[in-house]
């Protein structure tokens, strides 16, 4: 299968992960998943991995509402999400969501690398589970727009995140002179 495709059905799977934390707790461990994921559809993976974390986020899915897989009346509000629905939609709605999308697939990077480096910030990833929700809702524009700002601010605090990451695990940088020949 290509991996753009599996990269999208592992978004559409995160966005049901965070569907299933609207109303039930999550644990720092879905957290690390939900980043993990995220970076995982931005960074060049093999698609073992990403079956890998597919199959990862339906078992940290099925923690968090276990019920929901045996369900007799689905409601679908923890289903996957069919990522088709943003490329299918109209103009400015897509415009919007696949900023929101591509923009939290980058922060993933960064906030990912501050995990590693035992760093996170819960309101970021608050926002993480928030916006892939706001992804699948039936959204007017301006209400995708205040989250697209949203994001600006956000995305300051992962540069903010990693920055301290690293500066603590790696020191304070400082420009070097390099010697002309």
């Amino acid at each position: 299968m290509d991996i753009t495709i599996l990269q999208e059905k592992l978004i559409g799977a995160l966005i049901g992960l965070a569907k299933a934390c609207e109303n039930n707790p999550k644990t720092e461990h879905t957290d690390r998943i939900l980043i993990k994921g995220l970076y995982a559809t931005n960074a060049n993976t093999s698609e073992e991995v990403v079956k890998d974390m597919i199959a990862l986020v339906q078992e940290e899915k099925n923690k968090i509402v276990p019920n929901c897989s045996c369900c007799g009346s689905p409601c679908g509000n923890t289903s996957d999400y069919d990522v088709t629905q943003i490329w299918d939609a109209e103009e400015e709605i897509r415009s919007l969501k696949s900023l929101i999308l591509f923009s939290i697939r980058n922060m993933a990077a960064y906030v990912y690398q501050a995990l590693e480096a035992g760093y996170q910030e819960e309101d970021v990833n608050a926002f993480f589970y928030k916006a892939l929700a706001i992804i699948s809702y039936d959204l007017e524009a301006n209400a995708l727009r205040s989250v697209v700002l949203e994001v600006g601010q956000v995305n300051e605090k992962c540069m903010e995140l990693l920055k301290k990451a690293n500066i603590t695990v790696y020191t304070t940088a400082f420009p070097v002179v390099l010697p002309s020949e």
